[in-house]
């Protein structure tokens, strides 16, 4: 923020690999704190020059983060097959609506998705790519779905992207904000699925 970088911000950038204010020690321009390059390559086991030699900067790393962690906690499209749809498309969406809330609410996915909104504020190519993980396979599967229940007159969905909201929306409900606040606890599985029955039934109610 000045012509002149002190040397508060130059080493909080150094270990960090992040840019800060001048007089910032390792804190953001949010004065949050940072966590170094050297921690993490601590907590991987690592040496610091492993890590760079791996990634050029810290987005770089997080990036690879979200991707594994996609992969972790993420639904595989690839068992939502057309003919699995096409044979009762219904018992398809509502798998598909446990399986996704089940992943969703896992302690894995709770903590990387708590790490992303908090490292969303200070970049957009990060909200940008950990969007695109967590709706993959939701933008893959449900148009199927869709269509396969709009053939089979089991459901009028003239607009799959409203479709796609009220998914998302009855889905999460208020109960997804609250377990990442840790106002609410991550619910046992049996009453996550019941949580993610319950919601797949007033989708279907709401497109009939």
């Amino acid at each position: 923020d000045t012509i002149v970088t002190d040397s508060a911000a130059g080493a909080t950038a150094l270990a960090t690999r992040i840019k800060s204010y001048n007089g910032a020690i390792s804190v953001n321009h949010q004065h949050q704190p940072l966590t170094t390059m050297l921690e993490i390559a601590t907590c991987a086991r690592v040496s610091k020059e492993t890590i760079y030699d791996r990634f050029e900067n810290k987005d770089g790393l997080f990036y690879a983060l979200l991707a594994w962690a996609g992969r972790q906690t993420g639904v595989n499209a690839a068992e939502y097959t057309d003919a699995m749809i096409e044979a009762d498309p219904i018992a398809a969406l509502k798998r598909f609506g446990v399986a996704t809330w089940l992943k969703m609410t896992r302690q894995e996915a709770i903590d990387i998705t708590r790490v992303a909104f908090g490292e969303a504020s200070r970049s957009l190519e990060v909200a940008v790519e950990f969007q695109n993980l967590v709706t993959a396979s939701a933008l893959e599967v449900l148009p199927r779905i869709a269509a396969a229940l709009n053939a089979q007159g089991k459901a009028r969905i003239d607009d799959p992207e409203a479709f796609y909201h009220g998914y998302i929306g009855l889905l999460k409900g208020c109960l997804h904000q609250s377990i990442l606040l840790g106002a609410a606890p991550i619910q046992p599985e049996d009453e996550a699925e019941a949580w993610a029955l319950r919601a797949m039934d007033r989708l279907l109610r709401a497109f009939s």
